[in-house]
């Protein structure tokens, strides 16, 4: 993997968890048993989150309402910040992707 690409997903990352802890409320948990640690020992910030995945393993699973409207908005706010277009998001808190990756 490039070292630019590295530092994109980690400006992808880091402003997916920023998005994820303003919606929520709190910082995202790091969950050990999901694919995300493959990028945290690459040093990418990574996050797990969603609808309760303890509960969509099952016969009767499910996910809650409001988990499910808080995922479309986390990925919505992360998207728009990334393009900078989010009111009174700055460069600093709220990278912008760049160029395309070579």
């Amino acid at each position: 993997m490039s070292d630019e690409l590295v530092e994109r997903l980690k400006e992808l990352s880091t402003r997916l968890i920023h998005v994820i802890s303003e919606v929520r409320g709190e910082a995202p948990r790091l969950v050990v048993r999901s694919d995300a640690y493959h990028w945290r020992n690459k040093g990418v910030p990574a996050a797990c989150f969603g609808p309760q995945p303890s509960l969509s393993a099952g016969v009767d699973d499910y996910a809650n309402e409001r988990d499910v409207a808080d995922c479309a908005k986390i990925y919505a706010l992360a998207a728009i910040d990334l393009m900078c277009l989010r009111r009174g998001a700055s460069s600093a808190t709220s990278p912008c992707l760049s160029a395309p990756v070579k």
